[in-house]
């Protein structure tokens, strides 16, 4: 790798990178086959896993976004009266407004990952190449 200064940072996150794919492509395979369950742990993840390099950024909203969901999942599923999960077009209806606000919610944090300087290779101060811990 060339040995210019924003290189030396930017390689100090390539796990956080490689970690950032797999959740992305995770939780594109999740919405297309309409697994509301795996975009919901997905999208969770990726807030886990960025929200160090988010805080300068507030991502107080995102973190509801993700709460709403959990706290909502259960609206997606109704149980007959022999226990078995039956699809309704209320449970449908609710499958489209999660599926809608766990999208626009990926989508925030990406901006904000990419306003952090992490898609740009934004020079980045050494002091924070690896987010900020200081609440931990």
């Amino acid at each position: 790798m060339a040995s210019g200064g924003g290189n030396r940072q930017w390689s100090a996150d390539f796990q956080f990178l490689e970690e950032l794919t797999i959740l992305k492509r995770w939780f594109m395979d999740c919405d297309i086959t309409q697994n509301i369950y795996g975009m919901s742990n997905a999208i969770k993840l990726l807030l886990i896993i960025c929200e160090p390099k988010l805080n300068k950024f507030n991502p107080e909203e995102e973190k509801e976004r993700v709460k709403w969901v959990e706290d909502n999942l259960h609206n997606t599923v109704y149980f007959n009266s022999e226990g078995h999960p039956v699809e309704t077009e209320g449970t449908r209806s609710n499958k489209k407004i999660m599926m809608a606000h766990m999208e626009e919610t990926f989508s925030k944090i990406l901006n904000k990952l990419q306003k952090a300087g992490v898609y740009t290779r934004s020079n980045v101060e050494r002091s924070e190449a690896l987010g900020d811990f200081s609440g931990s």
